[in-house]
C-alpha cells in the first residue's frame, strides 16, 4: 500500500486514477509488486483509507522526508 501511496502522490493521481492505472499499467504492478491474475488490485476506497490513516497519524510527512532523505544521498554517490 506505500507503494501504491507513493505512486499517487509522484504522479499526482487521484485514488480513482491510481485504481485504474494499477489496472491497465504492468509497469505500475510491477513496481508495487503485484501480478493482473493473481492479486487484488486495490480499489479506491482502500487507497483513501489508506492515505487517512497515514495522515491521522502524521505519517505521511515523515515518511516522505525519510524517502527523500535517503534517496538525496544516492545522487550524488560516484
Amino acid at each position: 500500500m506505500l507503494r501504491v501511496d507513493f505512486l499517487r502522490n509522484w504522479c499526482a493521481w487521484s485514488d480513482s486514477m491510481a485504481e485504474e492505472t494499477l489496472c491497465e499499467s504492468e509497469a505500475m504492478r510491477r513496481f508495487i509488486v503485484i501480478e493482473l491474475g493473481d492479486d487484488c488490485i486495490t480499489d479506491d476506497p482502500t487507497i483513501l483509507n489508506f492515505r487517512h490513516l497515514l495522515e491521522q497519524n502524521g505519517l505521511t510527512e515523515a515518511i516522505f522526508a525519510n524517502f527523500k532523505a535517503d534517496h538525496r544521498h544516492d545522487r550524488h554517490a560516484p
